[in-house]
């Protein structure tokens, strides 16, 4: 797939590491909402049993609705996505497969570097030398 993203040209690449980014984002935000939202749902129901040690279910589901819904989006913090690696492979079923080409995706500054696997390894050798 990847191949095919990259025949878009440079833009048409750049584009679908973001939209990866986004996705990324999205799952990261909807994960830590919902971490935020129990928190404060458990804070809530011990300050309640704190108060009184035997309430009931339905009382302790009521809590919880009535936390959740006086919490504001702008209560919690915006999670970070930080950057990250990305390697293209062939899709193959060979027993040795090597990867395509190789990047790095800063989002916060739009910053993107790609090198083909032959660059990375020419690169990565040491020549050797006669003691």
């Amino acid at each position: 797939m990847a191949v095919l993203l990259m025949a878009n040209g440079a833009e048409g690449w750049v584009n679908s590491i973001h939209a990866i980014y986004q996705y990324t984002y999205l799952r990261i935000s909807q994960q830590a909402w919902e971490d935020y939202m129990q928190k404060e749902e458990l804070a809530a129901v011990r300050k309640a049993l704190a108060k009184d040690p035997y309430l009931k279910r339905p009382d302790i589901d009521r809590i919880k609705r009535s936390r959740r819904q006086e919490i504001v989006l702008s209560d919690m913090p915006a999670p970070k996505v930080e950057s990250f690696e990305f390697f293209i492979i062939p899709d193959s079923t060979a027993a040795k497969v090597e990867p395509i080409a190789v990047g790095h995706y800063d989002p916060n500054t739009g910053a993107m570097e790609v090198a083909t696997w032959d660059e990375v390894k020419t690169y990565l050798q040491v020549p050797k030398t006669d003691n």
